[in-house]
């Protein structure tokens, strides 16, 4: 079984940010942004655009930002996944 299969999303999604803070940490800063791309939730996307923007990459930390309907039907899918849980 993929470790991603024996945690919980929210820590699958937290040690993945985790270790795009350590590349980045380690100037692999390459690795780190494609990592943050993938992962959802509002803390990945921050530490995205903060990536980004440290590198002077401002207009693809502003193209990186999702829009607010993409933040609520984020939202929608973390309740309902809630819900089915319980």
């Amino acid at each position: 079984m993929p470790w991603s299969e024996a945690l919980p999303p929210d820590e699958v999604d937290d040690r993945e940010v985790t270790i795009a803070w350590l590349l980045a940490r380690d100037d692999r800063t390459e690795e780190a942004v494609a990592r943050l791309r993938r992962c959802p939730g509002r803390r990945a996307a921050t530490d995205l655009v903060r990536l980004l923007v440290r590198q002077g990459r401002c207009a693809e930390a502003v193209a990186s930002v999702p829009d607010m309907s993409t933040q609520r039907a984020e939202k929608r899918r973390r309740l309902g996944k809630r819900e089915e849980a319980e």
